[in-house]
Formats: structure tokens, sequence, C-alpha cells
């Protein structure tokens, strides 16, 4: 990877040129985003993540921040943990055998379920890629399709 300086510089080159991003684009389309250590932004530029501004400017703080804000609200509505359940009252809610939709613990299990199907995939994405074999990709990878799928519950992953 290249040095932090170096970083610096190649990301002004890139970001901070009024050409309507051509410059990125070209360096994208001809591999020389590799180890530059900005390729995720170029990534994050060209999927709209970020808004398509350039040069960069506090748009893109604002956008970041909303759109992880977003992310966190997600996992934590999605994420169950049985032991903390709010219906602890209802023991016919409240145990790890009630088939009942809204049970924590059916919830927890569907999740379980859902999370190992999830992982199967996981573990067949680009197994000659050390990339994706490492365990924070692994995790990220699950977290976000995990989301996707519960948001998306029509499409049945």
């Amino acid at each position: 990877m290249v040095g932090t300086i170096e970083q610096i510089l190649h990301f002004k080159n890139l970001f901070c040129v009024d050409d309507g991003g051509a410059a990125l684009k070209q360096a994208a389309l001809s591999g020389k985003l590799v180890n530059t250590g900005i390729r995720g932004i170029a990534w994050r530029y060209f999927l709209s993540v970020l808004p398509n501004e350039l040069p960069p400017n506090k748009k893109w703080l604002e956008r970041l921040e909303k759109d992880r804000a977003r992310y966190k609200e997600l996992f934590d509505e999605f994420q169950v943990d049985p032991h903390h359940a709010q219906e602890e009252e209802d023991l016919s809610l409240n145990n790890p055998l009630s088939q009942a939709e809204d049970s924590a613990w059916n919830r927890f299990f569907q999740n379980a379920e859902l999370e190992k199907t999830i992982n199967q995939d996981i573990d067949r994405t680009y197994p000659d890629q050390d990339f994706f074999q490492q365990k924070d990709t692994k995790e990220m990878m699950l977290r976000i399709l995990f989301i996707y799928a519960r948001q998306n519950p029509s499409l049945s992953y």
C-alpha cells in the first residue's frame, strides 16, 4: 500500500479536480487504484454511496454519517437477543419452544438459520482470493447480506 503522503496526493489528483470524475474513472478502468488505499472511496463514489459531486465537500461527510447511523438502526432492529426480550412476563412468548411470530426466541432461531445460509454462500465467495477469506471481510458481508435479506423478505435469501 502507498504511504500516507502519497495517498493524499493521489486522492487530490483524482478527486479534487474539476473534470466530472473523468480522471478517477480512467484510473479505475486502467487498474491504477490497486494498492493506493483509496479504491474503497472510489467504489463508494461510483456506486453513488457518496454524493456524485467533485471535489469532495461537506455533503460527503454528512452522507456517510447518515448512512452509518441508518446501518446501525437496521442492525439493531434485526438483531434479536431473546435473553433480553421485552415480553419477559409472558412465558408463552418468551421461551425457546415458542413458535409465535412475535416471539423473540422464534426470531432468534430464524436469524440463526438465515445467517447459516448466508455463511454457506460467503464461504464459497472467491475461495482463492485472500481478501474474501479474511474474518473481518466475511463478518462484514454477513452483516450486509443479513440486513438486506431481512429488509427484503419476499426475495427469500
